[in-house]
C-alpha cells in the first residue's frame, strides 16, 4: 500500500485539492485555498482555468509508492513539478528529475493526455484512481477516456471496450473513441459490432479515416 511519508503538514493532510490564488509568485509564497472536492471537476466553476495543487503519488517501483503533491494547470491539464513536505517545509522538485512516475491521487473530470494517470511501474494504481473517480461524477466521459486508453495499453481489451463505450454514450460524435472500440472489438473477434463502429466512423469522419485506421483481419 502507498505510504504518506512525505505528507508532514497536518493542516493539509486531509485536503486533496488546492487552488493557487497567486500563481505568479514563487511556490514557497503561494496562497493555497483548500477545496472540499474529491475530483478536480469542470463543475468547480464556469471558468476552470488556473493553477491547482493536488495530492499525488510518487511511484518508484510497483511496491514503493510515496505520497506527495503535484501541480496541475488547467485547462491545458499539464503538470511539471512535484512537492514534498519535509520538516514542515514545502520542497519543489521537477518531475523529470525524480526517480519514478508522479500521478494524481484524484481524478480530473477534464480532458487531457491520459499518461498523466499512467504509471507503467504500477498501472493498477492509476486505473484504481480513475475507477473511483467515475463513481463520484455525473458526467463521466473525460475520466472514462483516461481509463480507456490505459486499459487499452495494458491489453485489457474488454475493460477498455466498456470504458470507450462510456465515452461514446456521452459523446456520440467522438469518432476517435469509435475507432478505438472498433479496433478492440476486432481484436477479440467481435467483428459484427466492430463493423457497426466502422460504419459510424465513416459517417462521422469519412472513408479515408476508416482506411487509415482499420486493420486487416487476415
Amino acid at each position: 500500500m502507498p505510504t504518506d511519508s512525505y505528507l508532514y503538514n497536518e493542516e493539509y493532510a486531509k485536503i486533496n485539492i488546492f487552488r493557487v490564488n497567486n500563481p505568479g509568485d514563487p511556490f514557497n509564497q503561494w496562497e493555497l485555498e483548500p477545496l472540499e472536492l474529491d475530483v478536480l471537476s469542470v463543475s468547480l466553476e464556469s471558468d476552470l482555468s488556473g493553477l491547482f495543487v493536488v495530492k499525488a503519488f510518487l511511484v518508484e517501483t510497483q511496491i514503493k509508492v510515496q505520497g506527495c503533491y503535484m501541480d496541475i494547470t488547467l485547462p491545458e491539464r499539464v503538470s511539471e513539478n512535484a512537492y514534498f513536505w519535509i520538516e514542515n517545509q514545502l520542497i519543489e522538485k521537477h518531475q523529470g528529475k525524480l526517480e519514478g512516475d508522479v500521478i494524481p491521487q484524484v481524478a480530473i473530470n477534464h480532458s487531457g493526455v491520459y499518461e498523466l494517470f499512467y504509471s507503467r511501474r504500477n498501472p493498477e494504481l492509476g486505473i484504481e484512481i480513475l475507477q473511483n473517480g467515475l463513481k463520484l461524477v455525473e458526467r463521466k466521459s473525460a475520466i472514462a477516456e483516461d481509463l480507456a486508453y490505459i486499459l487499452r495499453d495494458e491489453q485489457r481489451h474488454e475493460e477498455a471496450i466498456e470504458a470507450f463505450s462510456m465515452v461514446i454514450a456521452e459523446d456520440s460524435t467522438n469518432y476517435f473513441s469509435f475507432i478505438e472500440r472498433a479496433q478492440l472489438l476486432d481484436k477479440i473477434g467481435n467483428h459484427q459490432k466492430a463493423d457497426n463502429d466502422w460504419k459510424t466512423v465513416e459517417k462521422l469522419a469519412g472513408t479515408q479515416v476508416v482506411e487509415m485506421y482499420r486493420q486487416s483481419r487476415e
